[in-house]
């Protein structure tokens, strides 16, 4: 199962299908990124790109 987090809740989705391929047998974790940025003085800001995992 993949799931997708919409800013309030996640949501499921079942694994997409390939043809030919059967399901999945091993899926592991993988790193998620996450983008932003930290306000400075002076209305100014930095760019943040974070690598979690």
């Amino acid at each position: 199962m993949l799931v997708r987090w919409d800013g309030q809740s996640f949501t499921g989705y079942a694994e997409p299908a390939v043809a030919g391929e059967g399901d999945s047998r091993t899926l592991r974790p993988a790193p998620v990124w996450s983008v932003g940025r930290a306000d400075g003085p002076g209305g100014t800001f930095a760019p943040r790109i974070l690598r979690h995992g």
